[in-house]
């Protein structure tokens, strides 16, 4: 049997944005006869293998993906000043202390050695450090799978405000392209920023983006009111997003209710509530997604070129109409258009007709289905060509 070792340091931590892409493509891979072997963060050292899928836990002593043990105390509050020492110490991000020790660990080496592909996904990076060392050490190939730009439109601070930290990076990210034998890449627009910075490297890239869930249609609520509501962060996930833009597309609605529903920032909370939004706990995601089902209209915020937001996907689970404020010609811009449910509106200069027509699907109250373009059988179409290349 073909085996797959993945690093996944935050494998056990649920809630990791990560899981959702990385849990589906596990399922896939076993479906196609390969046994999984998940080296993850914890605590303690531990190696079981249940239902058919081996983890072996490393150690991490900075904890950065460890998830919350129930009645622990809190962790330390955000400080500013030692994230950034973190950053610029740690490169590219602190969990490179854990993928040292998963490099030094004799199980894990002798996995490697007898398995037949190595794969992590980022964000964070470092486990692809690992990856690469682990793959040219062995002769093992190495699947990179990218579900964000690395120094395109990066998410780390440091990264977008110091040219000597981009310098240090781009030498780690050309290391890990050149040890890959497949970089997957959630759009297309991802491909062209990658292929513009490494044009040789083109040939290697693949499309594989996320797959929306399983439908879930409840009966949309039967109130004469507009009720839109937002899922998520505003801009703690992607710092490009502007929450003035997602106002000034709301000011040219008829009356409504608008609400966001999701665990925000104390910033993020400030800035609703001066705008009178109104405010929901998160939810568990099956519980967001019947939750969703039942609102007239869901609404969709991204101002980055290359990603298509992961919350996209589940909007698509619901059957709702859903407006999208993005860029023209970025990813979410053109995964909407494969989308009748969504009507992509620019910030910059918003289409009165496509509000309009909005609102007409937002008044009826059927359910819309996934487009077979984002179903999770022709997702893993796209995936198994991605694994042939290995």
């Amino acid at each position: 049997m073909n085996t797959i070792l993945i690093l996944a340091p935050w494998w056990s931590h649920e809630a990791h944005v990560g899981n959702l892409r990385l849990r589906r493509h596990v399922s896939w891979l076993r479906e196609a006869g390969f046994q999984v072997t998940i080296v993850e963060s914890g605590l303690h050292f531990s190696l079981n293998e249940e239902d058919g899928l081996t983890r072996i836990t490393i150690p991490d002593p900075l904890r950065m993906h460890v998830p919350p043990t129930p009645g622990a105390p809190s962790p330390r509050a955000p400080n500013a000043l030692r994230r950034w020492l973190a950053y610029a110490l740690l490169v590219p991000d602190p969990s490179i202390v854990w993928a040292r020790r998963v490099l030094g660990h004799p199980i894990v080496r002798h996995t490697a050695r007898t398995c037949h592909a190595i794969l992590s996904s980022s964000p964070p990076e470092a486990a692809f450090v690992a990856c690469a060392k682990l793959s040219q050490r062995y002769g093992i190939p190495f699947w990179m799978d990218m579900r964000d730009g690395w120094l395109d439109e990066p998410l780390k601070p440091l990264l977008r405000t110091s040219a000597i930290q981009r310098w240090r990076e781009r030498k780690i990210e050309a290391f890990c392209l050149r040890s890959a034998k497949v970089v997957t890449v959630t759009s297309p627009q991802w491909t062209e920023m990658l292929a513009e910075r490494y044009p040789e490297y083109r040939s290697k890239v693949r499309v594989v983006t996320n797959a929306a869930p399983i439908s879930v249609h409840e009966s949309a609520s039967t109130d004469d009111r507009l009720r839109l509501c937002y899922a998520g962060r505003l801009t703690s996930s992607r710092p490009e997003r502007d929450s003035a833009d997602l106002n000034r597309i709301l000011s040219m609605m008829p009356e409504h209710t608008f609400s966001i529903v999701g665990d925000l920032t104390a910033d993020e909370r400030r800035d609703a509530s001066a705008r009178g939004w109104t405010l929901r706990a998160a939810l568990q995601r099956s519980e967001l997604l019947r939750m969703l089902s039942k609102e007239s209209g869901l609404v969709l915020l991204s101002s980055s070129k290359g990603s298509i937001p992961a919350k996209f996907f589940d909007y698509l689970a619901t059957g709702r109409p859903i407006l999208g404020i993005a860029p023209r010609g970025s990813a979410a811009w053109e995964a909407m258009a494969h989308a009748p449910q969504a009507f992509a509106v620019d910030a910059a200069a918003p289409d009165p007709d496509v509000i309009a027509a909005f609102l007409t699907a937002a008044a009826q109250p059927d359910a819309i289905s996934v487009p077979e373009v984002f179903s999770e059988a022709a997702v893993k179409l796209r995936f198994m060509e991605a694994l042939s290349c290995l």
